[in-house]
């Protein structure tokens, strides 16, 4: 009786087993003709969290320095990379979709793109005057430290207001 551990389906190594298995397979968009399309340059990167755990992540270059600051320099290595064509975005499009994708860090993203403008600079990609838009923009912005001392004036206000009734 052979022992063979392929047949068997009980490799003696798994991780060799792991590091035989085909490349995940890269998905092409096509995009229609009338649709225009922006050069990125997309990675694959590994995060080393720990000796065990080792995170694979695609992302564009743009990303990088990101990933670093919330991990560490040492801690993240490009493993590929590849020229990939997608839709036309705006520098503005792109810094808002960076200020969702990593919300728990957001401080790392504003600290290497404080503006679109930033990340347009370095990306190439354009950058759209929003005028009085920007304006609306950053006044829904709430500023939770003039909210707390809002709310704390009011507080007092109240206080203020029940010990004089309750003098009278």
């Amino acid at each position: 009786m052979a022992t063979d551990t392929q047949n068997s389906g009980n490799p003696s190594n798994p991780s060799d087993e792991i590091a035989n298995l085909p490349p995940p397979p890269t998905v092409k968009v096509d995009h229609a003709d009338d649709e225009e399309t922006v050069t990125l340059t997309q990675l694959v990167v590994i995060i080393d969290r720990d000796a065990s755990l080792k995170l694979p992540a695609t992302i564009f270059d743009y990303e990088l320095p990101i990933l670093e600051a919330i991990y560490g320099e040492d801690q993240v290595y490009v493993d590929s990379e590849e020229d990939v064509e997608v839709p036309v975005m705006t520098a503005n499009e792109a810094h808002e979709a960076l200020r969702r994708k990593y919300s728990q860090h957001v401080n790392e993203v504003l600290a290497i793109y404080p503006r679109p403008a930033t990340l347009g600079k370095a990306t190439g990609l354009e950058v759209v005057d929003e005028g009085n838009r920007g304006k609306l923009s950053q006044s829904a912005v709430t500023d939770h430290k003039k909210e707390a001392a809002k709310t704390a004036t009011k507080k007092t206000a109240k206080k203020t207001a029940k010990k004089t009734a309750a003098r009278k």
